[in-house]
């Protein structure tokens, strides 16, 4: 199974996607799943995430299977 890590924060100056990732990633360790990439939006709205987008095209074209995410509100 192949899936993106999505992460987002809402204001970059202050905050840092890394810890959001590093719980992704050990989650896709123990899961056995293979990491496409990483995707990360950063002073994102809820009308402009570049990022989340990409992710969703990537689901539609099939390219991966899913996506994974730290926390419902950091995805919605």
């Amino acid at each position: 199974m192949k899936v993106a890590l999505y992460a987002r924060v809402s204001k970059a100056i202050e905050q840092n996607p890394e810890n959001q990732l590093i719980e992704l990633r050990r989650w896709a360790q123990a899961a056995k799943v293979e990491i496409e990439g990483e995707y990360i939006d950063e002073i994102s709205s809820r009308d402009t995430r570049p990022q989340k987008e990409l992710v969703l095209r990537k689901i539609r074209l099939s390219e991966i299977d899913g996506v994974a995410f730290y926390a419902l509100d950091r995805w919605g």
